[in-house]
């Protein structure tokens, strides 16, 4: 995948929105860790710089995915207690209000 088509399936998939000047040096960061290896594909209108996850990158994102999924379920108690607390104190959801 290249960087703009890396972009653009960030956007697509996150609903975030990362520039080159954010990608590129992340891309070269983890390149230079051996996450990830590039070749130029000069097939088409112009050259392109395509990236590919090494084997020592997919250990890494799954290390990465592992703690995330922790942490989430770390976190869940947290975020139902503060629905809970959310509408407890919310009056437009609390039918035991009275107003004067």
């Amino acid at each position: 995948m290249h960087g703009y088509e890396l972009i653009a399936k960030i956007k697509k998939t996150l609903g975030v929105s990362f520039g080159p000047s954010t990608v590129y040096p992340l891309l070269s960061s983890l390149e230079k860790k051996a996450c990830i290896t590039s070749v130029w594909n000069m097939e088409g209108d112009r050259p392109k710089k395509v990236y590919s996850l090494t084997d020592e990158g997919q250990s890494v994102l799954i290390s990465a995915e592992n703690a995330l999924s922790l942490i989430c379920q770390r976190m869940s108690p947290f975020s139902e207690n503060a629905a809970e607390t959310s509408e407890a104190i919310n009056p437009e959801t609390d039918t035991n209000t009275n107003t004067l």
